[in-house]
């Protein structure tokens, strides 16, 4: 995604963008915390 599209992209498909990435994005925090928590 370049800097002009972003320009054009409305805040409704921007949170559409991260609720279908929520998944991704939740699993890659999770998987920082085990790491660097070793208690986790």
């Amino acid at each position: 995604m370049n800097l002009q599209s972003l320009q054009t992209t409305s805040l409704q498909e921007i949170i559409m963008y991260f609720t279908t990435t929520n998944d991704r994005l939740f699993w890659l925090v999770d998987s920082i915390l085990a790491i660097k928590s070793p208690n986790y």
